[in-house]
Formats: structure tokens, sequence, C-alpha cells
């Protein structure tokens, strides 16, 4: 497979973007990824209550908690190997295996719970694991265009589905059912084209694997605390919060377009930007993070200040609830862009257990604050405590990267 140019941070980071193709098919390529999660979202939003919009969050939370995992553990252990420490085709095989055990896991945890949202999202697992694993080595390392067709097919397939939800020839539950095994089936149809391999094996060095053990295991700190948190809110305080949330949050999923796109590009750009020095490389991730901030920024204020007779039309009766939670998502977004850069500079430097115990000391800072933030103010409350530990969370990850670049730095001289 021919592989592309991938070029440093110039001092115009926008003017580099501009000029690359694989720039251009990734952010392209995360555009539709957020469409169809967004169609997704506002069709069941608009055709159920705020208790079904409940159940349907818990499924897609655990859907973004294991793709989480197998993106950080393998995936982005591939993007940080740039000078070729781990082969492609065994990271495959590694995605399989993992896309297996936790597709079965989440089989039986949706049979236990009787949703059949969660049942759904457990069958097609492992073909959506497959399906993300080419899309991001492809938009980052080898022919960016495979990524960009992958998710032309998948929107196209999910927008079929909504138009049936909105029409009323198939309930929620068959939209979600076609958004998740189409995906899967993309992701088969996808590694026999491309003839990756995908028999479930895990062929990795030990080096190798106790790296994705820590990169894996940050994410199940990190976001497994969010997972933990969507589930004891809907206990403790209700579906119809968890509702709430994930239907204002729906609204930002437009800037995850860019911070998700110089994610996968940041990491090797880092690693590459590591070679020059540590001072090249923390200029590099602050022109990547200040860029996004100043593109992002006014776009999530503008969300905020969106009419209510807009909302109504986009979510239906859900609009006056979901519009109070508006602005400190808002900022819970903004921050969580110069986290994510911050982040993709420790996969640079391969420091998984960095990451594990930033994730360790503000996970339950995060679990604590917003649990008590929901108790006294329902989902308001939950929304500005959301948004308190973003800051604290992107305050603790860029110290961290600034402390393992110069240590690093050091005990290389």
């Amino acid at each position: 497979m021919r592989s592309e140019p991938l070029r440093l941070p110039s001092l115009s980071f926008v003017t580099a973007l501009a000029r690359s193709e694989r720039a251009r098919n990734a952010l392209t390529t995360n555009a539709l990824s957020s469409l169809g999660n967004f169609g997704l979202t506002f069709a069941i939003v608009r055709s159920a209550d705020l208790t079904t919009v409940g159940k349907f969050a818990l499924a897609f939370a655990i859907y973004a908690f294991a793709t989480a995992i197998a993106k950080a553990g393998i995936t982005e252990s591939v993007l940080s190997a740039i000078r070729g420490v781990r082969r492609r085709e065994d990271a495959a095989h590694e995605v399989s295996l993992v896309g297996l055990v936790l597709g079965s896991a989440i089989v039986v945890g949706g049979l236990l719970a009787g949703s059949p949202f969660i049942i759904l999202t457990g069958v097609a697992m492992h073909g959506i694991l497959v399906y993300d694993f080419i899309k991001v080595t492809h938009m980052a390392l080898l022919e960016s265009r495979v990524a960009l067709r992958q998710e032309l097919a998948w929107t196209g397939l999910t927008f079929a589905g909504v138009a049936g939800a909105v029409t009323g020839v198939i309930d929620v539950v068959a939209l979600y059912g076609v958004w998740a095994v189409s995906c899967a089936v993309i992701g088969y149809t996808s590694a026999g084209v491309l003839r990756i391999g995908i028999l479930p094996r895990w062929p990795s060095s030990g080096m190798e694997t106790k790296l994705t053990g820590l990169y894996a295991l940050d994410q199940v700190i990190g976001p497994g605390a969010i997972l933990l948190t969507t589930y004891l809110l809907a206990g403790l305080s209700g579906l119809a919060v968890v509702g709430a949330l994930r239907a204002a949050a729906a609204f930002f999923s437009p800037l995850t377009i860019v911070s998700t796109t110089g994610h996968s590009l940041g990491i090797p750009l880092l690693s590459r930007a590591r070679e020059l020095g540590p001072r090249h490389e923390l200029r590099s991730a602050v022109q990547i993070a200040g860029v996004q901030i100043a593109v992002l920024g006014p776009l999530a204020l503008l969300i905020t200040a969106l009419p209510l007779p807009f909302l109504t039309l986009v979510v239906g009766a859900n609009a006056t609830p979901v519009r109070m939670l508006l602005l400190p998502l808002a900022i819970d977004a903004i921050l969580n862009v110069a986290s994510t850069v911050a982040l993709s500079g420790h996969r640079a430097e391969r420091a998984g257990l960095r990451t594990v115990l930033v994730f360790a000391v503000t996970a339950p800072i995060r679990l604590v604050i917003i649990l008590t933030g929901a108790h006294y103010a329902g989902a308001l409350g939950a929304a500005w405590a959301t948004a308190l530990t973003a800051l604290i969370g992107m305050l603790a990850m860029w110290w961290s990267y600034h402390n393992v670049v110069m240590r690093n730095a050091a005990a290389q001289s």
C-alpha cells in the first residue's frame, strides 16, 4: 500500500493543513463521522422521550469506551512507532482479538440489562473495531482516501436509517442497528478488499505488549471514569438527566472533526518533531492546540446562542432542558480540544505510564465533582461540573506533557 508523505507542522499550521491532501481527507473523513453520529443522535432525540434517549446514551457510551480502548492500546501505538517498531499487520490481528473479547462481554451485559441498544453494540463491536483500525491507520499513515471512502459509505447508510426513523418506517432501535451493523459490515469488506488479515491472535513482542497495556489502561481509567459516571448518573439522577446531557453534547460533535483529526495526525507529527528537540516539539504542540482553539472556540460559543425555535425544530419537546446545558458543555468541548493535543504529545513520547498516572489522579476527581453537581442541581449541575473537571484535566495533561518532554530530553543529552 502506498504511503503518503507526512510533514512536520510549519509556522502556519493552517497553511500546512490547506496544502496537505492527507489533512484534507482526514478532516473530511471525520466531518462525515461527526455528521453521521449527529444524524443518529438527533433522529433518536426527535423520535423518543428522554428516558429512551438515556438508554441510547448508555449504549453509545459503551461504544465510545470500547473503541477508545482499542484505538489507544493498539492503533495509537502503531502511529507513534514511526520507525516501524510494530508491523501494522500484527496490530490488525490484535484489534480483532480485542474486538471478540469486548464484543462478547458487551453482549452479555446487554442481555443482563435487557437493553437492545447494548446488545446491538456488542454484536457489531468486532467489525466496528476492524473498521476503526483501518480508518485511522490509513488516515494517518497510508492511503487516506481509503478512510474517506469507508466513511462515505457508513454515513450514507446511517442517513438511510435516519430517513426511515424520521418517516416512521423503522423505530429507534432499528435505526441504531442500521448504524452499528453497517459499520461492522463495511469494516469486514475493507479488510477483505485490502487483504488485511484479521485472524484473532496476539503476535506482539513483550515491549509492545507492555506499551499497549499502558495505553489501554489509561483509557480504562480516563474514558472508563466517564462511562462509570454516566451509569451512576443514570442510577442516581435518572435516565432523563443522561438523555439531556447526551442531546446537548451532540450539538458540539462538529468540534470533534478538527480535534479528532489533529489527534490522529498529531501523534506521528509530534513523534518526528521530537527528533528536532524539546523546544521544537512543544512549540509544534502549542501551535496545533492554538489553531484548533482559535477555530473551534467561536463556533462553540455560537452554538450556545442558538435560538429556542431552532432547538425545538432539531430536538422537539426536549429543547428547553437542552438549551440550559449548552454553555457549560461548550466550555468543556474547548478545554477537551486542548487536552487532546497534550495527549497526542504523550503518545509521541510513548509515555504510557505517565498518562495512566494523570488519568488515575483526575478520574476520581471528575467522578466526585460531576455526581455532586448532579445531586444538587440535576443536569445543569452535572454540566457545569463537567466543565470544571475538563479544566482540571487539561491543566494536568499539559503540565505532565511538558515535564515528560523536558525529562526525556535531559536523559538523552
